[in-house]
């Protein structure tokens, strides 16, 4: 938390920790108008992010406020509708909170993490020849004869989502994209053989189902 600021804006995971510090301000009218901005952002979210496990994590968008004294603390009502009461560390109050998705982010080999939509704006669109996207273990591969690229996911799951999305949202945007679901035999063992040549990966990675890297 900033504490040098009477109003932060916070996202808060599994209504204890203190994920990230999104906004802070000496203004509650300030703070609220962004308040709205990220809230409004959630709804944008493709790929909610999950733990290795496939459970959704769980986030909160929370703004709270410094007091004087002690907070009053929150209370809200769990999937049970228990009523459940939460305290922020220190002398913050929190005023409003709201269930909140971050989006899941994806290990692009050789570049870096990103989410469905960079890994669409980046390298999908940018595509000039027919390429091949399937699926192998807990990775997106896309090939052609001139380029190869590699997605490493957390697990099976996590691959399934995201060429779904990749499938969702390009279905008809791209004519360059050749759907080939999850390869299988011979069509597997060609697309792991181009990522290997392509990109050097070593069959450490090739062959690994999960990652929680």
């Amino acid at each position: 938390m900033k504490i040098n600021y009477k109003y932060n804006i916070i996202i808060l995971k599994n209504k204890s920790q203190v994920q990230k510090v999104l906004f802070w301000s000496q203004k509650e009218e300030t703070s609220l108008r962004r308040l709205k901005t990220y809230s409004r952002r959630k709804e944008s979210v493709s790929i909610p992010k999950l733990y290795p496990n496939y459970v959704k994590a769980e986030y909160d968008l929370v703004f709270a406020k410094q007091v004087d004294g002690e907070p009053i603390p929150y209370e809200y009502k769990d999937s049970l509708s228990r009523n459940i009461q939460i305290t922020l560390p220190d002398n913050w109050e929190v005023i409003h909170m709201e269930p909140y998705k971050i989006e899941e982010k994806f290990t692009v080999y050789g570049k870096r993490k990103m989410t469905v939509k960079e890994i669409i704006g980046y390298i999908i669109m940018s595509l000039d020849t027919l390429t091949s996207i399937g699926l192998v273990h807990n990775k997106v591969i896309m090939y052609n004869e001139r380029r190869a690229e590699l997605v490493v996911c957390k697990n099976k799951h996590d691959g399934e989502r995201l060429y779904n999305k990749i499938v969702d949202i390009t279905r008809g945007r791209s004519k360059n994209l050749l759907y080939a679901g999850r390869y299988k035999d011979h069509l597997m063992t060609h697309a792991l053989e181009q990522i290997r040549t392509m990109l050097g990966v070593s069959e450490r990675i090739i062959y690994r189902n999960t990652t929680y890297d």
